[in-house]
């Protein structure tokens, strides 16, 4: 207990030597002044109420595309494939490993899935990203599958797939 004065007064000086050098910057061998240049423009911005911006009419607002699509699958034989699973994913073409070419494209997201019909059709309506160009259709029964790489450029005719051992 005899040391808590000395412990005070050392903390008290530390304490006023660090406000010292804050008041003085710290530096405390410059008295010169600094000079701060202006701001380029003191004026405030002029800002356009919604009501007066013109926009162009070909202005792409939406960010998604929606898109009907079907298909059209048959067996191996020609005859309507019926209560076929259908699905629609995206893909790609190169290995996720080593960024080599792959023979053909692989699955990667599903983003939709239907069953063929009595007709051997199946349809969607998908709201896709404004970017995805592609997809990539999957049908299988069995050992028999179908794979194709469908271009989405409006509306999309029917596309047919066979499936094949």
């Amino acid at each position: 207990m005899k040391n808590y004065p000395k412990l005070c007064r050392s903390h008290f000086s530390l304490l006023l030597c660090v406000f010292a050098l804050t008041g003085c910057g710290g530096s405390g061998s410059s008295t010169s002044a600094v000079k701060v240049d202006s701001p380029v423009s003191t004026s405030k911005a002029t800002l356009t109420p919604m009501a007066a911006l013109v926009v162009p009419v070909s202005m792409k607002w939406g960010t998604t595309s929606v898109f009907a699509l079907g298909f059209n699958v048959k067996d191996s034989t020609g005859a309507a494939a019926i209560g076929v699973p259908v699905s629609l994913h995206t893909f790609t073409n190169v290995s996720l490993d080593d960024g080599s070419a792959l023979d053909e494209p692989v699955a990667l997201d599903q983003i939709d899935n239907s069953i063929t019909d009595a007709n051997g059709m199946a349809t969607f309506s998908a709201r896709l990203p404004g970017y995805m160009t592609e997809l990539l259709v999957i049908s299988s029964q069995g050992s028999a599958s179908a794979k194709k790489v469908i271009t989405l450029d409006g509306d999309m005719p029917s596309v047919s797939l066979t499936l094949g051992l």
